[in-house]
């Protein structure tokens, strides 16, 4: 049995009357930041590999050290990479580089996660006074991201349905189904990257850090039927 077309002000309604159309409906959203995410390391050089591990060793143990009491009981730190590489002389001017190897460089990078949005200055003070001398990424984030994105992709799905509404009234239709909704949506986190290490330690007041807003885009492509 073929399926019943849709119908319009009481008669059957053919292949013509039938006008697909496809709408975007978009949206911005802001929300406040729940976790801070604070990414830096300690970097050492030396002659020899394992000269540069033990100080590597030592001055990442101050620095956790310094930074553990500013933490609460549901923060941590944690390792988030660790990297020992040869280092060689820079490269001639004609592009040839040498290979002889002058030292050793070891990366010790640290991943700080809080609850409390108001330590980054603290917590980059405290580091950078203990040996820290790299901070890669300050970010302050959603620990959860679904209530915003699903708040977002439904006023997106509103605004391209009252797109639809208007296309259809200006032709003097009406919407007769949706056949396909797409959607997508992205997070913007207020972030902070690769601060001056040498010009911090110069300073003698408290790092400013403040958290800004995550900003939350969606966007759906929906098609509907008009009739």
């Amino acid at each position: 049995v073929p399926p019943r077309r849709p119908t319009t002000a009481g008669f059957n309604c053919s292949d013509s009357c039938l006008t697909k159309a496809t709408v975007q409906g978009e949206t911005k959203m802001q929300a406040i930041p729940d976790t801070l995410t604070i990414s830096f390391s300690v970097i050492t050089q030396a002659r020899l590999a394992r000269t540069a591990v033990r100080d590597n060793a030592d001055k990442a143990s101050a620095v956790i050290d310094a930074i553990r009491p500013l933490l609460g009981p549901n923060d941590e730190v944690k390792t988030g990479r660790y990297n020992i590489a040869p280092r060689r002389p820079p490269c001639y001017a004609n592009g040839t580089c040498p290979q002889d190897i002058i030292g050793y460089e070891v990366t010790n990078n640290l991943i700080v996660t809080s609850k409390n949005l108001t330590i980054a200055g603290a917590v980059i003070d405290a580091a950078v006074a203990r040996g820290l001398n790299s901070v890669d990424r300050i970010e302050f984030s959603l620990e959860d991201q679904t209530p915003v994105q699903i708040s977002a992709l439904a006023e997106a799905t509103s605004n391209a349905l009252q797109k639809a509404n208007a296309i259809a009234e200006a032709i003097s239709g009406t919407v007769y189904k949706v056949t396909e909704v797409r959607e997508s949506s992205s997070f913007f986190y207020s972030s902070i990257s690769a601060l001056s290490m040498s010009s911090r330690a110069e300073m003698s007041a408290p790092t400013p850090v403040l958290p800004g807003t995550v900003d939350v885009t969606a966007r759906v492509d929906m098609t509907v039927i008009i009739v």
